[in-house]
This record gives structure tokens, C-alpha cells and sequence, in this order.
């Protein structure tokens, strides 16, 4: 059997063991936990118009403009002076024919 002294010392070294596994898995958690953090927090912030929660999208209006072209409701004269109206572009009216 081992002398008292002996095992006292076999239970510091554990439990010295036991203390740098805690500090390092505490170290480990903390990280893992920042980087979630930053994660989440790029995430929410680089697509500032989509939010995730099922809120629809804010389009830009060029892009709206182009669809409304494409699907036939508006022709590619008023796609132009609307599109120049959105730039700050001042296009001069133009003349309708008489009725």
C-alpha cells in the first residue's frame, strides 16, 4: 500500500489536471461563443433589406422598374424617363399627340 504522502500527491496532480482541462475547455467555449456572435452579427447586417423573418424584401427601384418593363406594363420610353427621373436625370416633356 502507498504511503499517505504518495496518494496526496497523486490526488494534487489530478486534480491540477482536472483544473487546466476546466480553464482550457472554458477557453474553448468562450470562442466558440464570440465567433457565433460575430457570425450572426455579419449575417444580420449584410443584407440590410432582408431581415430572415419572412419580411419580404425591399427591391431597388431600377429593379422594379425593369420587371414592370419586362411584364408589359409600362413601355421602354416611360422605362427611360422614369429610370432618368430616378438618376436626377430632368428629361423635358414630351409632346402628346391631340386626341
Amino acid at each position: 500500500m502507498l504511503p499517505l504522502e504518495a496518494v496526496l500527491v497523486v490526488n494534487a496532480h489530478r486534480a491540477h489536471i482536472l483544473a487546466l482541462l476546466f480553464i482550457v475547455l472554458v477557453v474553448i467555449f468562450f470562442v466558440l461563443f464570440m465567433a457565433l456572435v460575430v457570425v450572426v452579427l455579419f449575417r444580420s447586417h449584410a443584407h440590410p433589406g432582408r431581415s430572415g423573418h419572412g419580411e419580404a424584401a425591399i427591391d431597388p427601384p431600377e429593379l422594379v422598374l425593369a420587371r414592370r418593363l419586362a411584364s408589359g406594363e409600362i413601355d421602354a420610353e416611360e422605362y427611360h424617363r422614369r429610370l432618368d427621373t430616378l438618376h436626377g436625370r430632368v428629361t423635358p416633356p414630351t409632346e402628346s399627340p391631340p386626341a
